[in-house]
């Protein structure tokens, strides 16, 4: 076997400079993966934010539609609750005031949890400090 032989048959020398670059191939793609992935979660949050948005504003619009129709009908002190999508409600308390001063004075709009409706997930054990 000649020299030349056996320079054929070695496998090619993978030097410093090779692996760097398959070292920072590889770290690029990872952090391209995480990136895009991140990117997706951050898109579905701003979708579901942006529907709670859109939902809550609806219902304050309907509420403000009974106010007025409680108003038109000539109601005095009016109260009511509205509910505002699945999971809450809108409580509205109001009193009209007649004469030469007349007014509408809103004594609370205010969103509320329904009773039975849990915020906190307690299925997690969270650490306390002890």
């Amino acid at each position: 076997m000649s020299v030349s032989e056996k320079r054929l048959r070695q496998p090619p020398v993978v030097g410093a400079a090779s692996l760097l670059t398959i070292l920072t191939v590889l770290c690029l793609s990872c952090f391209a993966v995480l990136a895009r992935l991140s990117a997706e979660q951050e898109y579905r949050l701003a979708e579901k934010t942006a529907r709670a948005a859109e939902s809550a504003y609806e219902a304050d619009t309907a509420a403000l539609r009974e106010l007025i129709a409680h108003v038109r009908a000539g109601e005095q002190e009016i109260s009511f609750s509205f509910p505002c999508g699945e999971n809450s409600s809108i409580e509205v308390e109001a009193e009209v005031l007649r004469g030469p001063d007349a007014a509408l004075r809103i004594l609370r709009w205010q969103r509320f949890a329904q009773p039975g409706y849990e915020l906190l997930d307690d299925s997690v054990n969270i650490w306390d400090g002890n």
